[in-house]
């Protein structure tokens, strides 16, 4: 045998590659005769002494390991054997790195597989580890979402010059903060996933050293959200090349992975949500004298207080613009209807049980609002693509503690009557409002003290449930603050 090579088994060494494939693949029909079969030292011994009359000594590889755990593997080379076939293996067959694993190697493969992927197959079998592997692809997975935020929907929208910078500035603020952030957060998961021990391995800690900075980067993100949804509704209005690069790049599998823009947006919200889960599943899966239950408790409530807040943000940014939303869109609206107090709870689409005309009913937190879908004319189409955006022509509103509402379902299907009673002694509410604007006879049903109107369409029933329930909870909630 040519002295210069030695094999890193007869050097003992520790290896980064679990290299027994290689060595299976390639000396196993040899050494059993031909025959494919699990490696037996007492049978190589004797092949051994049949063959070469004495059993040279044993090379050993004491610890040949892969990712995770450490391989004890034992067998004979044959010197003569191993010169023979030499020439058949591969140039780097015999290429090692001996020593400990570092993270900057993590990309090394075993068949072809990184090492978190080869994590995978043990850590998937118990339950602690099936929830942080989990978790580790949903965070790369959002990780390269928030990379397809940042450097192919903006970048391409400002370099082909369909937007400008400051616009790109409006509609994807926070994202390149969070996307550094979650580049960084993923490497350390991914970490966590490489040296896994479901008895050993901390995860806590490392939720409860970043939670300060997750709640600063995402309430930055929620308080411009209704800013960057106006900015992109403003777009889709009227800057046609900027709607055609969306609804192409939305259909490509390679560059978007046919997620829209608007999609892609949401998901920052719906991550603190996920990470909170993710923890108190932890939490109710690892055994109380576990090293990490202390953090992931503490972790689990930090996280917890993280995804209320953002949610919280989020439904105040939507009530907000939702208010605003109804405003714009509905003609004669009256100015009153945007305050600071005043919540959107429910937007119910229906129709007038006489005229059959479709309507709006706007639940906020104090009132609900009537309005009267328009009637699609060419005039009205020419207004809408002059500026103007009206969709709903308002028709009154009414004090919640004035307002009755009845279940018809039962005599007509999906059918609620709205009467309009005596407002309750003591209370000090605003007054009704109706619109003299408009004495078409869908109005003047609607203007009256008590009208019915349908839910329509294919969930019919769910929206009619919604909404008096919706009625109940606001009402429920405006007495108690007005007799307090």
């Amino acid at each position: 045998m040519n002295s210069e090579r030695e094999s890193p088994l007869q050097n003992n060494a520790q290896h980064k590659i679990l290299e027994w494939k290689v060595v299976n693949e390639y000396l196993g029909p040899f050494v059993m005769g031909g025959v494919h079969e699990p490696w037996d030292l007492e049978k190589l011994e004797m092949y051994n002494e049949i063959q070469f009359g004495e059993v040279p000594p044993l090379a050993r590889a004491t610890e040949m390991y892969g990712p995770l755990v450490d391989v004890e593997l034992e067998g004979t080379f044959m010197p003569l054997l191993m010169d023979s076939i030499a020439g058949a293996l591969p140039p780097d067959a015999w290429d090692h790195y001996s020593g400990p694993i570092e993270a900057s190697q993590q990309n090394d493969s075993v068949d072809g597989r990184t090492l978190a992927e080869s994590a995978k197959d043990l850590m998937v079998v118990e339950k602690r580890g099936a929830i942080v592997w989990d978790m580790y692809e949903t965070e790369k997975n959002y990780t390269a979402q928030l990379g397809v935020l940042e450097n192919y929907y903006r970048k391409k929208l400002v370099q082909r010059g369909y937007i400008s910078e400051h616009t790109a500035n409006m509609i994807f603020f926070g994202i390149p903060e969070l996307l550094q952030f979650h580049l960084s957060f993923s490497n350390e998961l991914e970490e966590v996933v490489n040296s896994w021990s479901t008895t050993e391995t901390l995860i806590g800690s490392l939720f409860i050293k970043h939670v300060q900075e997750l709640e600063k980067l995402y309430s930055r993100f929620i308080d411009n959200y209704s800013a960057s949804q106006r900015a992109i509704k403003g777009l889709e209005k009227d800057n046609n090349e900027y709607n055609q690069f969306i609804l192409e790049a939305s259909k490509s599998k390679v560059d978007t992975n046919r997620q829209s823009l608007k999609d892609s947006l949401v998901f920052p919200v719906q991550r603190t949500t996920r990470y909170h889960l993710y923890l108190k599943e932890l939490v109710a899966k690892t055994p109380k004298d576990h090293p990490d239950m202390s953090n992931l408790e503490t972790a689990f409530e930090s996280v917890l207080g993280l995804a209320n807040s953002v949610n919280d943000k989020k439904r105040k940014e939507e009530e907000a613009t939702g208010l605003f939303e109804a405003f714009e869109q509905t003609k004669n609206c009256p100015p009153p209807l945007i305050s600071h107090k005043r919540r959107l709870i429910l937007n119910s689409d229906a129709v007038c049980a006489v005229s059959k005309r479709n309507i709006r009913l706007t639940l906020c937190s104090d009132l609900l609002m009537i309005a009267l879908a328009e009637k699609k004319t060419v005039l009205n189409a020419f207004a809408r693509s002059s500026g103007a955006d009206y969709t709903f022509k308002f028709i009154r509103w009414l004090d919640v503690l004035e307002t009755d509402i009845t279940d018809l379902h039962d005599t007509v299907p999906n059918t609620i009557r709205i009467t309009l009673s005596s407002p309750p002694v003591g209370s000090n509410r605003p007054t009704n409002t109706t619109s003299p604007s408009d004495i078409s006879q869908s109005a003047k049903e609607l203007a009256s003290n008590s009208f019915t109107v349908q839910f329509t369409g294919y969930d019919a029933s769910k929206s009619r449930m919604l909404f008096i329930k919706a009625m109940e909870t606001v009402t429920k909630s405006c007495r108690e603050e007005a007799f307090s």
